[in-house]
């Protein structure tokens, strides 16, 4: 992987951003994410406080496809270029999340 760190928090909501969520355990989830309005109003997205939609993968859920959201709170959040994970077993299932 070869993502470089975003260290302009304002890129969050200048456009898309891939974010990775690391947790105490020392898990991690990556994904991209975006806080501008335009962008999220464009993907049908409306924002659930405390959380970011995941807007790189579309999941089934109740007859749709939508963009699902995650919780941030309790996380160490970094951001970055492209997907990116120190975490090897949290990379491995990546795509099953």
């Amino acid at each position: 992987m070869s993502a470089t760190r975003v260290n302009d928090k304002s890129a969050l909501t200048d456009g898309l951003v891939w974010v990775c969520l690391t947790y105490k355990d020392g898990s991690q989830f990556c994904f991209q994410t975006t806080l501008n309005v335009d962008i999220l109003r464009e993907k049908g997205v409306v924002l659930e406080e405390g959380k970011l939609a995941r807007l790189d993968k579309k999941y089934y859920w109740g007859g749709q496809y939508i963009y699902r959201q995650f919780p941030f709170v309790g996380a160490s959040v970094s951001l970055w270029t492209d997907l990116h994970y120190d975490h090897v077993e949290s990379y491995k299932v990546h795509e099953f999340l």
